[in-house]
């Protein structure tokens, strides 16, 4: 049985292309797109080691993808208060959801009253 090459195996360029994916270079418009923080902020956050630590490649500033991946992934997820029916029954609000809004009274009933 023949060797077959190895482009004909996906896998290895599969593994190949995320390794690579991983180890490409971001540089700083870029980054504060995908992050969506400040760059005084993110500098802040590399100083208390909480952001991964910047590289330099021909004297300019870059991060590695998989590094901003990996921090993205670990940071916390928000979670949200379930209200359930029976507390949006009781909420103040939830009648005047209801009806439509805050009710106003009509100019032509203080005339009636008068």
């Amino acid at each position: 049985m023949p060797d077959q090459p190895a482009t004909d195996n996906p896998e290895p360029l599969a593994v190949l292309t995320e390794a690579a994916d991983d180890l490409r270079v971001i540089y700083k418009p870029e980054l504060l797109d995908i992050v969506g923080l400040s760059f005084v902020t993110i500098w802040e956050l590399v100083r208390q080691n909480r952001f991964p630590a910047p590289r330099v490649i021909a004297n300019r500033t870059c991060w590695l993808r998989g590094e901003l991946a990996q921090w993205l992934q670990a940071l916390p997820k928000r979670h949200y208060k379930r209200i359930n029916v029976a507390e949006e029954r009781e909420h103040p609000l939830a009648a005047r959801r209801r009806r439509g809004g805050r009710q106003r009274r009509q100019h032509g009933d203080d005339a009636a009253d008068a």
